[in-house]
Order: structure tokens, then C-alpha cells, then sequence
């Protein structure tokens, strides 16, 4: 997606299209799954949860950092930097990144997924079988039209085979996410998952355009909003996030970083002074320990060889989160705009 941004400050006439193209592509494999599944293989359970805070705070340090560049460099220098810094991460991944799997544990994943595989092959063959037998037997009822009906039985297999091709297709996603729906544990996890998702999803989204549009904010009000969301946010995952799970646990640490979110929303909505936002979103960066702790209380219930699929259906959940949350919340703004029905404004 950099690259696109050189190439059209390059040439004008390019069409925004094909950044759009690019940035879209970056979701047919998510790296983050990947990267919190390499965590789960090297780190214990119980450090866990703090390792993937300590990861993505990684992320929060770049919010921290990435609005005060726009402050020193235009547009063309930022998206070379960009592309520098993302094609600098390919090729240290790929030469510098040890493999995290055990390769007695990778052997075992890929024995068993070779024998799910044959006894789906076993199951197609039966059913061909049963197929052929039926079509065949249509066919011997006129032996004069044996020739046409052979072709009209080939027609049928190859239909059925591309059909069953796509429907494979379309539902290997939903099988990989059934892991989600494996127990109570999991089901309750993936709901406060996804309504989180939902709602920091609306938060990163509109937030900007809020503070904007309602207080004021200019460059500098929301440089300095990202920064204390970044700083406070490593402070959080970093630092906090360790001392936290081992005095209250898993559980608790959860349901604490939940009450955090609460009343961060709550005071975007009352606030009336640019200096609430700020205290809004100094709250709001210890809510995101949820996450990492979520992931690690998965990672700790499933099979060695299962961490990569629970941590890519856990974020196939945020993705989806991701995309409802801000339509639904702009759908909330929209009636307490015309039907003024929040005692608090349309915040």
C-alpha cells in the first residue's frame, strides 16, 4: 500500500483504486495471527498474556511516534518511509526469523491434517460411487442412447465436482472458526471479543472526526491524543499488564480492563472540554489489555497444533468486528441526531 501511495504522488493521473487494491490484499493473510501464534509455541502459559501485551505495544509505540512525523516530513517523504520500513520488516522476517514450531510438533499437525484429508477423500469417493451407480443405472434403461448418456454423466460429475469445490471453498472458513464454538469458555470469550472489537474498532475510527467536529481538535490537539494513547498504552501492556494478571488473574484482569473501556466511552460522550478527551483516552489505553489477555487464556485451552487456528478465528472475529462496529455506532449517531433520544447529546 506505500508503494501505491509513492506511485500515485508520482503519477497524478493514477487511479486511487489500486491503493485500495493493495490494501485490501494485506487481509488475505493476517501476520498478527501468525505473530501471536509464534508467541503462543516459545512462551510459557504463564507469560503468556504479558508476551502478546508486549507485542502489540510494539503497535502502540508507532501511534505514539507516527502523528508527530507528519509535523517534519510531507506526504511523499512519509510514504517512503513507509515503504521502507514495511519492506525492511519482509526481509528480516524472512532471513532473520527463526521457526518457532517444534519440528516434532509440525510433523504431528501435518500428519493429521494429511489424514483429515484422506477421509475426505474417501468420503468424495463414495459418494462418486453412488453417483455413477444411479446415473448408470438411468443410463442402462436405453442402451440405444448409451453414448449421450455417457457425455450427459460426465456433464454431471464435472458439475458436481465444481460444485463441490466451491462449497468447500466458501465453508473451510466457517470449519476453521468452529474452534470459536468448541465450549462455554470459548463462546463467552469470542462474544466479549467481538463486542470490544466493535466498539474500539468505532473508537479508532470516528474518534478523530468527533473531536474535530464537536471540540475543536486541530493537528496538534490530535497528535497530542496519540501520543498519550500510544505512551499510556505501553505503559499498559508493558508494565502493568504482568503484575495485574498475576494479582487477580485471567478472569478479573478482563473484567477490569472492560469497566476501563466503559468509562472511557461514557466520557467521550459527556465531554465538553478538550481536556476530558484527553483523560478519556489515558483511561481508555489500559482497556486494551484485554485483548492480549483474552488470546493468551485461548492459547492456554487448545493443542499445540491448534494455535494458529484459534489465534487466526480469533482475529477472523475481530476482523468482522472491525468492519460492523463503526457502521452500527454511525447508525447510533445518526438517530441521536435526528431523534435526540440521549439525555447526554449525540455523543
Amino acid at each position: 500500500a506505500p508503494t501505491a501511495l509513492i506511485l500515485m504522488q508520482l503519477s497524478p493521473g493514477m487511479s486511487p483504486i489500486w491503493y485500495y487494491v493493495f490494501q485490501a490484499s494485506t487481509g488475505l493473510v493476517n501476520w498478527i495471527a501468525v505473530a501471536l501464534s509464534a508467541i503462543a509455541d516459545v512462551v510459557a502459559p504463564h507469560w503468556r498474556a504479558p508476551a502478546i501485551g508486549l507485542f502489540l505495544s510494539g503497535f502502540l509505540l508507532g501511534i505514539s511516534i507516527a502523528p508527530t512525523m507528519a509535523l517534519f516530513l510531507n506526504n511523499f517523504q512519509l510514504s517512503i518511509l513507509a515503504a521502507v520500513v514495511i519492506h525492511s520488516g519482509v526481509w528480516l522476517t524472512v532471513f532473520g526469523m527463526p521457526e518457532t514450531l517444534p519440528r516434532e510438533v509440525a510433523m504431528q499437525a501435518r500428519e493429521l491434517r494429511l489424514e483429515q484429508e484422506r477421509e475426505q477423500q474417501l468420503q468424495d469417493a463414495r459418494e462418486d460411487a453412488g453417483a455413477t451407480n444411479n446415473h448408470g443405472a438411468d443410463g442402462n434403461t436405453d442402451r440405444a442412447n448409451r453414448n449421450s448418456s455417457s457425455m450427459l454423466l460426465a456433464s454431471k460429475n464435472l458439475l458436481y465436482h465444481l460444485a463441490l469445490g466451491a462449497w468447500r471453498l466458501l465453508t473451510k472458513p466457517i470449519k476453521a472458526m468452529s474452534i470459536l464454538n468448541r465450549n462455554k469458555l470459548f463462546r463467552l470469550l469470542s462474544l466479549l471479543a467481538f463486542f470490544s472489537g466493535m466498539v474500539s474498532s468505532a473508537d479508532q475510527t470516528l474518534l478523530v472526526y468527533y473531536v474535530e467536529d464537536k471540540l475543536g481538535f486541530n493537528a496538534v490537539d490530535v497528535s497530542h491524543m496519540f501520543l498519550i494513547i500510544g505512551i499510556l498504552g505501553i505503559v499498559a501492556q508493558a508494565v502493568v499488564l504482568k503484575p495485574m494478571n498475576d494479582c487477580l488473574g485471567e478472569k478479573l484482569l478482563v473484567a477490569v480492563c472492560f469497566s476501563f473501556g466503559t468509562i472511557n466511552n461514557i466520557m467521550y460522550g459527556v465531554a465538553t472540554t478538550k481536556s476530558t478527551i484527553f483523560w478519556a483516552v489515558a483511561i481508555g489505553a489500559f482497556n486494551g489489555m484485554a485483548f492480549p489477555t483474552i488470546s493468551a487464556i485461548k492459547a492456554n485451552n487448545v493443542e499445540v497444533t491448534e494455535q494458529g487456528r484459534i489465534q487466526g478465528a480469533l482475529y477472523s472475529l475481530q476482523a468482522l468486528a472491525n468492519g460492523f462496529g463503526p457502521v452500527f455506532l454511525r447508525y447510533v449517531d445518526h438517530i441521536c441526531k435526528t431523534e435526540h433520544v440521549s439525555p447526554f447529546g449525540e455523543g
